[in-house]
């Protein structure tokens, strides 16, 4: 075997080995990827908790000064009053109620941005074959092997 055939051995190993490296640093950048998308998705749930629990205490500081305001004013809680209260627990349990979608929604769309990460990313068997072909290829044109 010439120094033709050996130099080219070596560029075939070395262009495998790149392929290797490649495959395996791609997984791994798909693997923190996900990860973060998960920890975002984590991050996600708590805050919305936070702001839920936030409207909450906000809405029952508003039905509390309205009732203390209607109870000093000596207005009875009946009819029309009554109804403004009411709207207020309503509405505040709407803008709850949508928080929560718009927290699921966002979560859902975390984990697909997570799961597609994972997907994109060569797999084993897909970096075997790149390998596999740039091995066969590699030998095919070394001068002298056949």
């Amino acid at each position: 075997m010439g120094a033709a055939a050996v130099i080219s051995g070596l560029g075939l190993g070395a262009s495998i080995t790149g392929q290797l490296m490649a495959g395996a640093s791609q997984r791994s950048q798909a693997e923190r990827e996900y990860k973060a998308a998960e920890e975002a998705a984590k991050q996600e749930v708590v805050t919305t908790q936070y702001e839920i629990g936030k409207i909450r205490e906000q809405a029952k500081k508003t039905i509390g000064a309205g009732i203390a305001g209607y109870g000093r004013s000596g207005v009875v809680l009946e009819g029309s009053p009554l109804r403004q209260l009411v709207e207020t627990t309503q509405k505040s349990e709407e803008d709850v109620f949508w928080k929560e979608q718009n927290m699921r929604h966002r979560v859902q769309m975390l984990g697909l941005q997570g799961t597609s990460a994972l997907q994109a990313a060569p797999g084993m068997v897909q970096t075997g074959f790149n390998v596999g072909g740039t091995f066969l290829s590699g030998l095919a044109r070394m001068p002298g092997v056949w």
